[in-house]
């Protein structure tokens, strides 16, 4: 029977984004249910958008985690992740246990908050004891019906009693150490919650997240901060977890979209947020990082960045089909390595993780990833594909790189105030972009004529290159006088010659330019950091 029914899962058709959306129907239900038997005397009568993302996040990092460990065992992780979706409906079954067995008053649900030497007690008694919030009836008997499904699966795919009971002691493994996380994450303290709380208090976490004029009670405010910390932590872990998952699902599509990165790029964006983050702590006097989690944060910024760089490469490569035919030929969408659709599932996912990514990252850096995405999308997309504007295309992809900037800077500063940002950084910003980056154009003069695309290149087939590299020259001389550095005068000037020499070589070549680009940020970074 049980064989039957596994069969009839793994045989019903189901597209990644279905899956996506039953988790999301299973795990609102969940929400609406825990929500009525788990309440708390600081939140509402429904829980906030911080709330559901912790929530969200944690179950999403549960099934993933789950799905690579069975995998170990079960050659398809496709079977695996249907099975998974079919049977995570228990999830329903704790609040609906707690509100019965409580008659209606229900039980506080919460992690493991235990020191070190109580977390094997905790572990051999599915969660420990429940005193007054934790793990409850209705999440044990949940976690033993899991267990119960993962080996009753493992056994009927491998026929093996003995790798079906370690499939459901390592699931059990992973699942414990999520329900335990808090306490592993202050490993070593005597009160792991009051150790976390306070490494979560003194990040700039809470900074970047409420304005503040905003008063919230003492309760609620320290349930967002705890809230707004696990977000960051699974946040991080769904990401790594999901490359994992589809590097085992569709390898052939991790490697085509690594071929597709374009890394120059994403190491400039990552390098501006981090030159923002260091401008702020210098002038404001704040440290750039307060510990280990402020770390995390900033990791997940740069991954809501480059998130947002791939739903722009993506949208790009969609948009420039006939283009890239003649003058990148090679891309992946050109080859056949990609599909459209693979392209525009990858845009969807691409598009909420940065979304997610920026929200949790505060006002500031949603502000920014969000402007960062809109610069990029009305650059390339129709109706508007602004690229075919000299000029304004380069403003765009320069707005799009203070974007980056400014949610780096708001990371760390703490006057969370338009004012604070430094004009002259602004003003090199946009201008120093606006020029530089017409170089992009140089590449695909042959596509871009064809369809068109009005780029100074084609509107000059004689002096376009020469018109280009001029444009990078004069973006490196002016840097010292913008900002009024003097010690940049030679390092400019250096860059500006070889910048220019590369661009008007007979067979042009981007990475060197890259190289020059990079090259000039460290000098500068090493003549003018504070001594």
């Amino acid at each position: 029977m049980l064989s039957r029914f596994i069969a009839k899962v793994e045989g019903v058709n189901i597209g990644f984004w279905q899956w996506a959306v039953s988790f999301l129907g299973v795990i609102f239900i969940r929400f609406f249910l825990e929500n009525l038997s788990s309440p708390t005397p600081s939140f509402p009568a429904t829980p906030d958008t911080l709330t559901l993302l912790h929530y969200g996040l944690f179950y999403l990092t549960a099934l993933l985690l789950t799905s690579l460990i069975l995998r170990i065992f079960i050659p398809d992780i496709s079977a695996i992740s249907k099975f998974l979706i079919f049977i995570f409906p228990v999830s329903w079954l704790p609040p609906i246990v707690d509100l019965v067995t409580s008659h209606g008053m229900g039980s506080l649900m919460a992690y493991v908050f235990t020191p070190r030497w109580e977390l094997l007690q905790s572990f051999l008694t599915l969660g420990g004891p429940y005193v007054l919030g934790g793990i409850t009836l209705g999440i044990k008997i949940e976690l033993a019906i899991i267990l119960v499904g993962v080996f009753s699966y493992a056994f009927v795919k491998t026929k093996n009693i003995l790798k079906s009971i370690l499939a459901a002691i390592l699931s059990y493994f992973g699942i414990f150490f999520l329900i335990a996380l808090p306490s592993f994450l202050a490993v070593g303290s005597t009160v792991p919650s009051s150790a976390l709380f306070s490494a979560f208090a003194n990040a700039h976490l809470i900074d970047n997240f409420v304005r503040p004029t905003i008063q919230y009670s003492y309760l609620y405010a320290v349930e967002t901060l705890f809230n707004l910390g696990m977000v960051h932590v699974y946040y991080f872990l769904d990401f790594i977890l999901l490359i994992a998952w589809v590097c085992i699902y569709r390898p052939r599509v991790v490697g085509a979209f690594l071929k597709n990165i374009r890394p120059g790029r994403i190491i400039s964006f990552i390098v501006l947020i981090t030159l923002g983050a260091v401008i702020a702590s210098i002038l404001s006097g704040t440290a750039l990082f307060n510990g280990v989690v402020d770390w995390l944060a900033f990791i997940n910024i740069s991954i809501a960045f480059i998130c947002a760089w791939l739903f722009a490469v993506g949208v790009n490569d969609l948009e420039d089909v006939d283009i890239d035919k003649i003058s990148n030929s090679r891309r992946p969408l050109i080859e056949g390595a990609l599909s459209e659709r693979e392209v525009s599932d990858g845009n969807i996912f691409f598009l909420i993780w940065l979304l997610i990514g920026g929200y949790i990252g505060g006002f500031w850096t949603f502000f920014g990833v969000v402007t960062f995405t809109a610069a990029y999308y009305v650059y390339s997309a129709h109706p508007l594909r602004l690229k075919q504007i000299p000029i304004l295309a380069s403003f765009l992809i320069a707005l799009a790189s203070l974007s980056a900037t400014f949610s780096g800077f708001y990371f760390t500063d703490i006057n969370k105030t338009v004012l604070a940002f430094p004009p002259r950084l602004l003003l090199l910003i946009l201008i120093f972009f606006t020029l530089m980056l017409n170089v992009k154009d140089i590449k695909d003069i042959e596509g871009d004529r064809a369809e068109r695309i009005t780029t100074i290149p084609v509107a000059f087939p004689r002096h376009g290159k020469e018109i280009v590299g001029g444009l990078f020259a004069v973006a490196f001389l002016i840097i010292p006088i913008i900002i009024g550095a003097k010690i940049l005068f030679i390092p400019s000037v250096i860059a500006a010659v070889l910048g220019y020499i590369l661009i008007n070589a007979k067979t042009y070549r981007e990475w060197p330019v890259f190289i020059i680009y990079f090259a000039y940020i460290l000098t500068a970074a090493l003549l003018l950091w504070p001594r």
